[in-house]
């Protein structure tokens, strides 16, 4: 990667504001060695989410609660998130939410592992926004949940395809990145509209068909 573009990732990070509790969430998380920095991501999930007028939403990645206050701040006020994570993950995403002021019909919390005890009672094609985690061990569940609940034309959200640094090191064949690879591979071939936005960790996003 060059200087400029080093520098300009940089101020990607540094330049979004956050929305009204990200900062005491970040705090927390950090306090926990679950957060990252992920302005440059969540902010783009924020116009992500107001360019589609999303007025219902799933994360399974929530940072301690840090990306889902980005994500409702681009939702319309009616609109309402569903959180999925397992606790104490849970505990803290819902501390961040009551922290920032988000009115309780805004938001869920189901505490539980994605794919084997939530996703598959959420109700299908009735979210027009479903993001999960490019790193989970039920990665291929996960996206075959994601694309059964997501509306036609909805987005499915790939966070963190980077892997950090390991999607794109040929030499890497571990089997996280290969289910990553077989993932993107597929949207490829079925020739859905998808592109990689290289952000923060990363962000791989798609139409559902």
């Amino acid at each position: 990667m060059s200087t400029e573009q080093l520098a300009l990732s940089a101020m990607a990070e540094h330049w979004p504001r956050p929305p009204q509790g990200v900062a005491a969430a970040v705090d927390r998380a950090r306090d926990q060695g679950v957060v990252r920095p992920i302005a440059a991501e969540g902010s783009l999930l924020r116009l992500v989410a107001r360019a589609r007028g999303a007025r219902a939403a799933v994360t399974t990645v929530t940072h301690g609660g840090v990306l889902p206050l980005w994500i409702l701040q681009g939702m319309p006020t009616d609109g309402a998130l569903t959180c999925i994570d397992a606790e104490p993950a849970a505990s803290m995403t819902r501390t961040a939410a009551l922290g920032a002021g988000v009115p309780q019909h805004r938001w869920r919390i189901i505490p539980g592992e994605p794919a084997s005890s939530v996703l598959g009672r959420l109700r299908d094609r009735a979210y027009d926004l479903v993001v999960v985690d490019a790193a989970a061990p039920d990665l291929p569940a996960q996206i075959e949940h994601a694309e059964r609940l997501t509306r036609s034309e909805g987005l499915v959200v790939l966070w963190g395809v980077g892997l950090d640094g390991a999607l794109t090191d040929p030499v890497d064949r571990t089997p996280g990145t290969q289910r990553l690879r077989d993932v993107l591979a597929d949207w490829q071939e079925r020739d859905i509209s998808a592109t990689i936005v290289p952000v923060g960790a990363g962000l791989a996003l798609a139409t559902s068909p």
